[in-house]
């Protein structure tokens, strides 16, 4: 998924959580990958991991000049 960005320049990379593996609609390899069919609950723990992650490897943000 990250790989279009480098093509164009751009510095990315990708974060997954081995959807592949759990479910048998990813990117429509065995049925329609259908919004109704995620696990809603798990989307926001990953999502939430992933932000809390990335905030901690960013450290604290300075605080403007009043």
């Amino acid at each position: 998924d990250h790989a279009s960005f480098w093509q164009n320049g751009y510095a990315a990379i990708l974060l997954s959580d081995t959807g592949d593996f759990r479910n048998p609609g990813y990117h429509c390899l065995a049925r329609p990958d259908l919004p109704s069919m995620l696990d809603h609950a798990f989307l926001e723990r990953v999502t939430r991991s992933t932000a809390l992650t990335v905030a901690e490897l960013l450290g604290p943000a300075s605080a403007p000049d009043p």
